[in-house]
């Protein structure tokens, strides 16, 4: 019994081993997966955001805009009168996309909008400045400003006269249902998409898969045109202020550069810089003179100099090196001498003492 239950622990502790090493992995498999895709999503993300900036100019041009301002100066032309349900929506419609592509707010900060919040807009350098309170970062930022252009305002005033006689007046929101409810954030999306649709102008990545219109690419499009025509850093953290984020959150999040090119650059660079580089130009090496003679070695305190002939040096200057290596070896060759010539005297010396005992 003592033996099985030995045996039960053992295994138990290893199987918990084996578990506990098993999820570790399975935990950071998970995370690299999560962060490959998180990359693979952004790149593709960059790719629809490109393609979005290059339809973006050919929003005016748009039918359906062209139905709505046609729709818009008319009704205004009437003094406001009854609009049925459709031109209502085709109205309510534009001015929603106008002005969620002319701010670059999240599409929170445009559908909550009120009609009194509206009303009381600031007319500042020939625009029309609306202050909405109620948005994803009023707690940090305080109010969304939206700017409007005298047109854009002056279609938004038609679209309160005529949204009277459709929408409740309990609704406060500018842009409302019929039956008095606000938008959601996906009827913007809708709106866009449908717009640029209509006309054959379509969004899609790198599959060929048509792609939405959001507010976020919106805001993604005009961070990226900012970069592209070469703003300063100070009109940059304006951008990031009128759009209600830190400068920060633009430089990660909302950075649309186009990295493919970049790294065409690098690798340009790197190549000249490598391989084509200019060979650096060495400096001369200054001549050296001659030996013509030999000047006599400097003589030892206790030693005579040893004295070198002129002969023993070409006039080429070649047999220079052995002469001098001559002249500073002598004086310790002459010193050596010195020392056998006194050795030999001192044993000659003690022989003769032996000698004579």
């Amino acid at each position: 019994y003592v033996m099985l239950a030995a045996m039960t622990e053992l295994f138990a502790a290893d199987f918990c081993r084996q578990a506990e090493e098993r999820i570790g992995n399975w935990t950071v498999n998970l995370k690299a997966d999560a962060a490959r895709q998180r990359h693979r999503h952004r790149e593709a993300e960059d790719d629809v955001v490109r393609k979005l900036i290059g339809l973006l100019p050919e929003f005016d041009g748009l039918s359906t805009v062209r139905d709505a301002v046609s729709t818009a100066e008319r009704l205004a032309s009437d003094g406001g009168g009854l609009a049925t349900g459709g031109e209502f929506r085709r109205l309510r419609d534009y001015v929603l996309i106008e002005v969620a592509r002319s701010n670059g707010q999240r599409s929170g900060a445009v559908l909550h909008m009120t009609v009194d919040e509206f009303d009381r807009s600031s007319a500042v350098h020939g625009h029309h400045v609306v202050h909405v309170a109620c948005h994803k970062t009023s707690s940090t930022y305080g109010s969304a400003r939206l700017v409007l252009s005298d047109e854009t305002r002056r279609h938004a005033a038609t679209l309160v006269t005529v949204r009277s006689g459709v929408v409740p007046r309990s609704c406060p929101y500018l842009f409302a249902t019929a039956s008095g409810g606000s938008l959601p954030a996906s009827h913007l999306t809708t709106a866009m998409t449908v717009a640029f649709r209509r006309d054959g102008l379509v969004v899609s990545d790198r599959r060929g898969n048509a792609c939405t219109i959001t507010a976020t690419r919106l805001r993604k499009a005009h961070i990226a045109c900012a970069r592209s025509a070469g703003r300063r850093p100070g009109d940059m953290y304006d951008l990031s202020r009128h759009m209600l984020h830190r400068l920060a959150t633009q430089q990660v999040s909302y950075d649309v550069a186009d990295r493919n090119a970049q790294s065409v650059l690098v690798h340009t660079r790197m190549m000249q810089d490598t391989y084509r580089r200019r060979a650096p130009v060495a400096s001369p090496a200054p001549p050296v003179p001659a030996l013509r003679e030999q000047p006599p070695a400097a003589a030892a305190p206790a030693t005579a100099p040893v004295p070198i002939k002129l002969e023993q040096c070409d006039t080429d200057g070649a047999a220079a090196p052995a002469a001098a290596a001559a002249a500073a070896v002598a004086p310790i060759r002459h010193e050596q001498e010195l020392v056998d010539a006194a050795s030999a005297a001192a044993t000659a010396a003690v022989a003769a003492v032996i000698g004579r005992g």
